[in-house]
Order: C-alpha cells, then sequence, then structure tokens
C-alpha cells in the first residue's frame, strides 16, 4: 500500500442550500502523494451538489490548505 497520512476532517461546506455548521472531530488517511504541506492541510465533507458539474458530489471529501 501507498503511504498515507491522517488529516483532520473539520466538518461540512454547503454546495448548494444552506447547512448548520457541525464540527467534526474525525480524521481521514490521505495518500502523502496528495498533500505537499501536511501541517496545513484539514478536510471537509460536501453536502449538497450544486458543484456536480466539477464532478463534486454530496458525501464528497474535499483537501484543502490553510492559506492567509
Amino acid at each position: 500500500p501507498a503511504p498515507s497520512l491522517t488529516l483532520p476532517l473539520h466538518g461540512y461546506v454547503a454546495a448548494g442550500c444552506p447547512i448548520e455548521a457541525i464540527e467534526l472531530s474525525e480524521t481521514i488517511e490521505v495518500p502523502t502523494s496528495m498533500i505537499a504541506e501536511p501541517e496545513r492541510c484539514f478536510a471537509l465533507c460536501v453536502r449538497g451538489d450544486s458543484m456536480i458539474d466539477d464532478h463534486i458530489v454530496d458525501g464528497d471529501r474535499i483537501l484543502l490548505r490553510q492559506r492567509k
């Protein structure tokens, strides 16, 4: 198996109708080849289908890098 690292899954992001902000304290495993700066990265779970044209659907997890 490919090397992986654990990232925090912080909550949900709305892709369509507004949703209640819910913070999670879960983690997900991500291949190290996908992450350049693991200390600045986290994941959110998509709720809704407004990004379906970009092939992002309800239930997908997106990876983000914290920036200023």
